[in-house]
C-alpha cells in the first residue's frame, strides 16, 4: 500500500477540484455497451482473488491483480479492479500521462445507470466527460454496488488498447481516483492523484 500516492509527483500533477458543480446524466448500457463487445477482449482471465491493493486515501482503496501478457508482447495483459470508495455515489479511475483530468481516460461506475464504461475526459465539466464509443466499450467483468456505506466497482480492463493511454507492465502509472455524491455523474466530492509501478509488487 502507498501511504501518500501523491509525494513523489510535481504539484503540477495534482488534480485540483473544480469550484463549479454541474451535472448531467451518463448514456445507458444498451447504448454504449452491447453485450457483443464481451467478446472482443482478451482470452486470458483474472485470479478468483485479488490480493494486492493499493490505499489511495483514507476513503478508498483499489484491489487489483495485473494479468501480464502471455506471450510477452503480445497486449493482451488485463487490469483486474475493484475500486471500494465510502461514498454514496459514483466512483472513477482514469489512467493520465501527466497527471492531469484532461486528456485522460476514465472508467466511470454510474450506481444510477448501473453501467461502468469508459469515458474520455476532454474537460473539467460533465459536459465534456463523454462515454468512448461502442468499439472501445472492452470492459469485462463490470459491475457497480452499493452497500455499507460504500460504492464498490468491478472491472477488466485490457492494459494495451489502440489509440488509448497504455497502462505499464513495467514503469510508473498516473492513476487518478474520483467519486461524487450522486448517483449520475456530477461535479466530484474529491479527486486524488496516484502512482503504480506493478513490476514493483
Amino acid at each position: 500500500n502507498i501511504s501518500d500516492p501523491t509525494a513523489s509527483l510535481p504539484s503540477q500533477l495534482i488534480h485540483q477540484p473544480s469550484t463549479a458543480p454541474t451535472t448531467t446524466t451518463a448514456p445507458s448500457s444498451e447504448t454504449f455497451f452491447p453485450m457483443a463487445m464481451v467478446n472482443l477482449v482478451s482470452t486470458q482471465a483474472c485470479p478468483v482473488t485479488l490480493e494486492k491493493s493499493t490505499e489511495i486515501d483514507s476513503s478508498a482503496t483499489l484491489h487489483y491483480a495485473i494479468v501480464p501478457s502471455n506471450p510477452p508482447g503480445s497486449g493482451n495483459g488485463l487490469l483486474c479492479g475493484r475500486l471500494e470508495a465510502e461514498n454514496d455515489g459514483w466512483v472513477g479511475l482514469a489512467i493520465s500521462e501527466n497527471g492531469q483530468m484532461i486528456g485522460s481516460e476514465s472508467i466511470i461506475g454510474l450506481p444510477g445507470d448501473n453501467t461502468v464504461l469508459k469515458y474520455e475526459m476532454a474537460g473539467k465539466s460533465t459536459a465534456r466527460v463523454t462515454a468512448m464509443s461502442v468499439e472501445k466499450q472492452t470492459l469485462t467483468a463490470t459491475s457497480i454496488i452499493q452497500e455499507g456505506g460504500k460504492t464498490i466497482m468491478e472491472f477488466t480492463k485490457l492494459l494495451v488498447e489502440d489509440g488509448e493511454i497504455p497502462i505499464l507492465e513495467q514503469g510508473v502509472n498516473i492513476f487518478l481516483h474520483a467519486r461524487g455524491d450522486g448517483s449520475s455523474l456530477g461535479f466530484h466530492s474529491q479527486g486524488l492523484s496516484f502512482i503504480r509501478d506493478f513490476s514493483e509488487d
